[in-house]
């Protein structure tokens, strides 16, 4: 039996709001329905509170102390299992230690955080809009006090060491204001002559 040809892993990364998951989602379609590992379903580090991010960050944010369990195992997995392509949506990059090796290309969305921002609050403001739960509009409004101050207090630090530490290791980086088609439109090539 022939070994299996290693999947070529393309990791997109970018801020909260800034298309990687849109990114990731079209490219894996146009790929051939390819699998998509999501390094949210994975992490816990969004599950720590307020003082132990800013301890993290005091510490040079080692972006190896990220924890992802089973993250690293699952996309050794995937790379094997037959596809020609792994899409990674994963906002580390070649900045993670556990599986900087396995990616091939990187593509950084450049998104300024003021567009990032707006779009996640307008994802939120969706949701609750959509929603026949009574509380949909209180409890969007507790969210959105929350949010807004963790992200003056520490969230927008985290994402400029984001830039800082992920954008220089990348591949490609793409302007992340520009509609998801046209990004599409400018990644796929640039992944294609690198598939062997």
């Amino acid at each position: 039996m022939s070994p299996v040809t290693p999947a070529v892993t393309i990791s997109i990364a970018a801020p909260p709001g800034g298309g990687k998951t849109t990114l990731s989602r079209l490219l894996a379609a146009k790929l051939g329905d390819v699998p998509i590992l999501h390094f949210d379903d994975y992490e816990a580090f969004t599950h720590r509170g307020p003082a132990e991010v800013e301890a993290w960050l005091s510490r040079g944010a080692p972006i190896g102390e990220i924890a992802a369990p089973g993250f690293a195992e699952e996309l050794a997995r995937l790379r094997r299992s037959g596809a020609r392509h792994v899409v990674v949506d994963a906002p580390v990059g070649r900045a993670h230690p556990a599986t900087a090796a396995m990616i091939d290309v990187l593509i950084f969305l450049d998104t300024p955080l003021d567009i990032a921002l707006a779009r996640v609050i307008h994802h939120q403001a969706s949701l609750a809009a959509q929603s026949t739960a009574p509380a949909a509009a209180r409890d969007f409004t507790s969210w959105l006090e929350g949010y807004l101050r963790n992200y003056a207090g520490f969230m927008r630090r985290t994402y400029d060491v984001q830039r800082a530490t992920v954008m220089p290791q990348a591949d490609l980086v793409l302007d992340g204001t520009l509609t998801p088609e046209r990004l599409v439109e400018l990644a796929l090539p640039f992944i294609v002559e690198r598939t062997p």
